[in-house]
């Protein structure tokens, strides 16, 4: 039986090491084998959420330097692998042994934001006590509420002892070590009083923070965070102020006190403990808290305090003011759970219930998220027994957001767990108080009146408001014949892989088609990058193509991009007319107002921006209008729907559709790769692509993506996404750097453009000469191209449409490439003037010939964000000029005037007034003022 034992453990590669671990930390795990009593029925008692939890045995490991420099007890060699026979399992180590072990304190924060977080502090405690890394388990409270900048915050002991002095947390042994667990967004984090703590602490004992919350919402917090590098080999549990650190930007060691900040994650406490044992060689990264001399001020003033006492009625944000400015920060996963929270009364518990029940693939990190909006505010002092209330007028925003069955479910879940008499769910208020405006009675009647609305009384003059009653599916359409509209217009290829979103397409057509006539009820898909807003859209044009005359796709990212579409929509449809006739995008939008000669029409506006920018571009009439935005703003202006990640089932079936035959991947498996890229269909077809192009092992795969996510955190990056995201694109950009740095080379190139369609023949068209770096080269030998750009595609870095025959970078994928670390200034000024010069020999010499009015389109997305007005370069400013022109011949003379304009601000005093650009700009502006 022990030799079968040995046998199946050698089997799984196990290390003499790995299984002693696993025999110490079972022999010292107390463990009762009593039953468990039955839960107490109280108010406020939730479980933690296990998804954030580290494994204790991963814990275990990541602590193993701490307990290894100072354990009692001996272990085996590394690398020594269990033999069939079990000889060698735990051999005799004759080094001397160590007396004493190192005591860990716990100092908890038990401010407000941190209520969600507490049964998760709880849990690490008692995890921490049963590992045997450490002699003791210390825990300490901080109160972070304080508001006065000059007190140190409130110190506690774990037995409920308070107004304790900071002093009594250091010990003279020097044998300890002191974790911060915090979210760090209180007052005094703020103020400074929570920094002057750590600096006292730093400089006596290894001090670190654990931050509860997601790296993407870290910027949120109070902290000011800094990538190092800590140096490894220090003596055992040197003082932060002594530590060897550098900032990886520019490799100094800026002076301070650095406090390492720790994500709640084995591997950051692994290179953690490694750091502070005096383990290891080299360097290891993180993120750190640099305490300098303008934190430890003794007092720090709050934002305008010396301009007297604030007047909450003038300077709070309204209701809209509120939930805008969460819908514009907040991830989809908040997003979607605080609508889902609307209909609920708010207590802790309840959050919890409804988060499970409606929202199963959100973390405790996306309710705290929620709980930092803003939105609400805390009605109950009594921690884990906490009750919230909407601030006035916000639930009823989020509820008109919700649609009336998810609505009504929220209520049914609550009501069900009420009437089962779930612990922990009651309201905690004495009956009197039940009628308050967090109630549950009280919540129940403001969602039944936000869902139920009376039907409009039939008049003569209102004959055709009266709607039939809801059947909660999308009303019939019309029967159409099949067949092609007489116009479309630049509507990207199908994707043949798209998967999934049958209810969101449904959900587009009955709200568009709903009315029948009058104006048109834009419908907006919004969501985060690389969620498949786009591809969404693309594949409603082209599944209900028979349904229009006329579809037309509209790049919106700009304004001028939405002008210049419109106007060649003009032109295609025959509404050249004289100059008093108006521009020819404003004869487009008549065109669509009157329905003529097309009433049956699709306008799809692709990555709109703001709002209020494309106002008087928006057009009216009888058809159909899509909006794509990552900006949630538009949600509150038409119907909309909150894009959000594939589905577990939709995600597997995904990765099935694009990996067949001997690259496919298991359900099991296939699982593991869709959580590791986030569910985001971008990432998916990422990751099945390296698959398909590696066929690394999946362990390997997720291996090599935990090795990148420490690299990762940039400010570089934009906030609201996951961080496994980004590892997916640095994976591939990583292995082609290795077999064929060209083909990197050419997509630094792309991302200098904007996150439009380039075209081919704008690479590759003979322009090359001249260009710098690896360019010109690359880009004047066709065969090369073509086999960088195929490389790029196979590792679904670019997309080519071989049909319109252009390539595109994803912004997210810019974002990436352009980063600091990975573009020092220096190429990235020399890519971007590649980029310039191209654009330049790519446009026509005469503006006025519509012949070449094609290529002047092309270029018009990419202007601006490639910053062709900052090029010192006379011939690649004259491009400005050129495009002026191009748009002035064209009839979009608006567009022109801002580009005329922006050109005169941005070369005003750089250039002298002889200088051929500067003047070509006054001379169109003033003969534009003339002609007022």
């Amino acid at each position: 039986m022990i030799e079968r034992l040995f046998g199946e453990l050698g089997a799984l590669g196990l290390t003499g090491r790995e299984v002693a671990d696993a025999l110490w930390l079972a022999a010292h795990m107390r463990v009762d084998h009593r039953p468990a009593p039955a839960p107490a029925v109280r108010y406020g008692v939730y479980e933690p959420d296990l998804a954030t939890m580290p494994r204790p045995a991963d814990l275990a490991r990541a602590l193993r330097p701490l307990r290894d420099g100072r354990a009692t007890a001996a272990t085996p060699r590394d690398g020594e692998v269990l033999a069939p026979g079990g000889r060698g399992l735990l051999p005799p180590v004759d080094a001397p042994r160590r007396d004493h072990r190192t005591e860990l304190v716990l100092v908890v924060d038990t401010g407000e934001s941190m209520d969600v977080w507490r049964p998760v502090a709880r849990a690490l405690r008692t995890m921490l006590g049963q590992l045997g890394a450490f002699g003791a388990v210390r825990v300490w409270t901080v109160d972070s509420d304080q508001r006065a900048g000059g007190d140190p915050p409130v110190l506690g002991t774990g037995a409920g002892a308070r107004g304790r002095r900071p002093g009594e947390v250091v010990t003279p042994s020097g044998r300890q070590l002191v974790l911060v667990l915090s979210d760090c967004v209180g007052a005094a984090w703020r103020s400074g009083a929570m920094a002057r703590l750590l600096a006292r602490w730093g400089r006596s004992q290894p001090t670190a923070i654990v931050q509860m919350l997601p790296q993407r919402l870290w910027r949120r917090t109070a902290l000011r965070l800094t990538r190092v590098r800590w140096r490894c080999g220090s003596p055992p549990g040197t003082p932060n102020d002594r530590l060897v650190w550098q900032d990886r930007a520019d490799a100094r060691q800026p002076g301070g006190v650095p406090v390492p900040v720790l994500e709640f994650q084995p591997r950051w406490f692994g290179s953690w403990a490694t750091v502070v044992s005096g383990e290891g060689t080299g360097w290891a990264h993180g993120v750190a808290y640099v305490i300098g001399s303008d934190d430890l001020a003794e007092a720090r003033e709050e934002p305008g305090a010396e301009d007297g006492p604030a007047d909450p009625a003038r300077d709070a944000p309204s209701a809209s003011e509120r939930v805008l400015a969460f819908l514009a920060s907040a991830s989809p996963e908040a997003l979607s759970l605080a609508g889902y929270l609307a209909a609920a009364p708010l207590s802790l518990p309840t959050m919890r219930l409804v988060q499970r029940e409606m929202a199963p693939h959100t973390q405790t990190g996306h309710l705290a998220e929620f709980l930092l909006s803003g939105l609400i505010l805390r009605v109950s002092d009594t921690p884990d027994c906490a009750e919230y209330d909407f601030r006035p007028g916000v639930r009823d925003l989020l509820l008109a957001r919700l649609t009336r069955t998810e609505a009504m479910r929220v209520l049914g879940v609550v009501s069900d767990a009420l009437s089962s008499q779930r612990p922990g769910l009651a309201p905690a208020r004495p009956t009197g108080e039940e009628a308050g405006p967090g109630s549950r009675a009280r919540v129940s009647q403001t969602v039944l009146r936000s869902v139920v609305r009376p039907l409009p009384v039939r008049t003569p003059d209102t004959a055709r408001v009266a709607e039939p009653p809801s059947t909660g599916r999308p009303p019939p359409l019309p029967h159409r014949p099949p067949r092609s509209p007489a116009v479309w217009g630049a509507v990207p290829g199908r994707n043949p892989d798209f998967t999934g979103r049958r209810s969101t397409l449904e959900e587009l057509r009955g709200a568009l088609h709903v009315g029948g006539g009058g104006s048109p009820l834009p419908f907006t898909l919004f969501g985060m990058g690389g969620v498949g807003k786009t591809q969404l859209a693309i594949e409603y044009a082209h599944r209900h193509a028979h349904d229009y005359d006329l579809v037309w796709w509209v790049p919106a990212q700009q304004p001028a991009t939405v002008r210049a579409s419109l106007t060649e929509l003009a032109h295609r449809l025959g509404l050249a007319g004289p100059d008093d006739a108006g521009e020819p995008w404003s004869r487009a939008l008549a065109a669509l107002r009157r329905g003529e000669p097309h009433a049956r029409w699709l306008l799809v506006f692709d990555n709109a921006g703001q709002p209020g920018e494309l106002g008087e571009l928006m057009p009216q009439g009888s058809g159909h209008l899509i909006v794509t935005s990552r900006n949630p703003v538009w949600a509150l202006q038409s119907g909309a729907v909150d894009v959000g990640t594939l589905t577990v089932e939709e995600s597997v079936t995904l990765l099935h559709r694009l990996l067949r035959g001997r690259r496919r991947l298991s359900d099991a498996d296939a699982e593991r790769m869709a959580e590791a890229a986030g569910w985001l269909p971008i990432a998916l077809v990422q990751a099945a692509r390296w698959r398909a192009m590696t066929g690394m092992p999946i362990e390997e795969h997720l291996r090599r993506f935990d090795d990148l996510l420490p690299s990762m955190l940039s400010d570089d990056l934009p906030a609201g996404y996951p961080v496994r995201l980004y590892a997916t694109w640095q994976m591939a950009i990583d292995r082609l750097r290795e077999e064929d740095p060209s083909a990197v080379a050419l997509l630094e190139l792309c991302s200098m453009f904007a996150p439009e369609p380039i075209p081919l023949a704008l690479l590759s068209g003979g322009g090359a000469r001249g260009l710098p770096g690896p360019y010109a080269p690359l880009l004047g030998d066709a065969a090369a191209f073509n086999v960088a750009l195929r490389r790029l595609g196979r590792f679904a870095l670019v997309r080519i449409d071989t049909d319109r025959e252009t390539v595109e970078v994803h912004r997210l994928i810019q974002t990436i490439v352009r980063r600091k670390e990975a573009l020092p200034e220096l190429r990235r000024v020399n890519v971007g003037h590649a980029a310039h010069l191209l654009l330049h020999r790519y446009a026509p010499e005469d503006p006025a010939d519509p012949a070449g009015w094609g290529r002047f389109k092309d270029i018009q997305p990419h202007l601006l964000p490639s910053e062709v007005y900052d090029c010192h370069l006379p011939e690649v400013r004259h491009l400005v000029v050129l495009q002026m022109r191009y748009l002035a011949a064209g009839g979009d003379r608006r567009s022109a005037r801002e580009l005329a304009e922006l050109a005169r601000q941005r070369w005003t005093g750089l250039y002298g007034d002889d200088d051929p650009g500067q003047r070509a700009v006054r001379e169109y502006l003033a003969m534009r003022e003339g002609a007022r």
